[in-house]
């Protein structure tokens, strides 16, 4: 991957009485690997949530992460359950920018939970692609999450995860 920071916009929000959470960002897909390291880690990182989910008594209302690119799609999709997949028919076969998003929808999570898992699956796949990312908050958690990731070497897959529960401030993690 390019050493240049890719931006992860995130939304956080309360409706009725479901937390809502989503992400996106872009990635410059250079050969079909990328894609398919990409949809492995992310089945992963669902499943990952599900359990917390289930350790935590949170009840997942639904999970979902998509990818597009040219006129192609895919969607991981889980309640709770198995991860759905659905979509996928071809891999870029030219280097192309690949559109990501996740959203969940989760209910008995307190603020903050959810982002936190939702920010620990986006460290894991922009890890599993050497890849640096900042993410910024569109909403009114206002506090932004600087990861300047960039590795040269295998990562064992752990991710430094601010716990501190406070808004309004700004972290910086460095890992190399």
């Amino acid at each position: 991957m390019n050493s240049q920071s890719n931006k992860v916009t995130m939304n956080s929000k309360l409706h009725d009485e479901a937390r809502v959470v989503s992400a996106k960002f872009e990635l410059l897909c250079e050969r079909p690997e990328v894609l398919k390291t990409l949809l492995n880690r992310l089945a992963a990182g669902m499943n990952t949530i599900n359990l917390w989910a289930d350790d935590c008594g949170v009840i997942i209302g639904h999970l979902k992460g998509y990818v597009t690119w040219n006129d192609e799609a895919v969607m991981l999709s889980t309640t709770g359950e198995e991860i759905q997949v659905k979509g996928l028919h071809n891999y870029p076969d030219a280097p192309c920018v690949l559109d990501v998003g996740l959203a969940a929808i989760v209910f008995g999570a307190r603020q903050g939970e959810m982002e936190k898992q939702l920010e620990g699956l986006i460290a894991t796949l922009f890890d599993a692609l050497a890849a640096r990312f900042s993410i910024e908050y569109e909403s009114d958690h206002a506090h932004r999450h600087d990861h300047a990731h960039h590795h040269d070497h295998a990562h064992d897959g752990e991710s430094e995860i601010c716990t501190c529960g406070e808004s309004g401030h700004n972290h910086g993690h460095e890992h190399g």
